[in-house]
């Protein structure tokens, strides 16, 4: 047996199993959803005439939440456990363009207070409305509560604030496949992704972007952003794999 087809066989054998051993990211898009769902995190803003902070935190720059006549606006994140964040992006829109800025602290307190562990980390910054701005931290950067502020310029004071995107360091246990069965007719072709879950924070993230897909039994090909081709009849797997993370196989039946 050839080197190659023992490296596809081990591959499999991972795959059926699920293998998984906790791997540190450095720099991926938190979601707050999530983490209020699980109750990691309580999600707070100015009052919205239109939409609610879902909108806020659901990655569609369709969507949004809008203040009554009201600026600055702020949304904020708090976690039960401190975070390590990296990262931020936000997205406003209507009006001529947009201040920002992001300040941290442990406590409500310290917050309101600005005082103790209080700190801004994001400099006050300027962007156009309907565009993405962006700012990484020189370094890492440790808190329980993170405030965005926005503050529109032109027009009115009505603050359209359609995402704010938070990226950090997080520890995921177990990658995840989705859909975990499919079934296509040759040269259909379907999207899968990847989750990855955290035990301790009891949270999902979407890992799509870092992971490396694998095709089992030959039934199709796979691009390196997940989306499936089938090409040959029959049934297989697709799965991923992430550092030291293997996903369990998702079955794939092409006929």
């Amino acid at each position: 047996m050839n080197a190659p087809t023992l490296a596809c066989i081990c591959l499999a054998i991972l795959a059926a199993l699920g293998v998984s051993a906790a791997e540190t990211l450095p720099n991926v898009k938190l979601s707050p959803l999530s983490s209020r769902a699980s109750g990691t995190a309580t999600l707070t803003s100015t009052s919205f005439d239109i939409g609610n902070i879902d909108a806020i935190f659901d990655g569609n720059i369709s969507s949004l939440a809008r203040t009554p006549n009201i600026s600055p606006a702020f949304v904020q994140v708090a976690y039960t456990a401190s975070r390590t964040l990296r990262r931020f992006r936000v997205n406003c829109s209507y009006g001529s363009n947009y201040d920002w800025w992001v300040e941290k602290a442990d406590t409500q307190t310290d917050l309101d207070a600005k005082t103790g562990t209080y700190a801004k980390i994001v400099p006050t910054r300027n962007f156009v409305q309907g565009t993405w701005d962006e700012y990484v931290l020189p370094a890492l950067v440790g808190a329980k509560i993170f405030k965005l502020t926005v503050v529109r310029h032109g027009g009115d004071n009505y603050c359209h604030i359609n995402e704010w995107e938070l990226y950090g360091e997080v520890t995921v246990d177990a990658l995840n496949v989705i859909p975990a069965t499919l079934a296509l007719a040759v040269n259909q072709t379907r999207a899968f992704g990847a989750m990855g879950h955290s035990n301790a924070a009891n949270e999902d993230y979407d890992l799509n972007n870092l992971t490396t897909w694998n095709v089992t039994s030959g039934v199709g090909t796979i691009s390196p952003g997940g989306v499936f081709t089938a090409t040959v009849p029959g049934t297989g797997g697709v799965f991923a794999q992430l550092g030291t993370l293997t996903s369990a196989s998702a079955a794939v039946t092409v006929g």
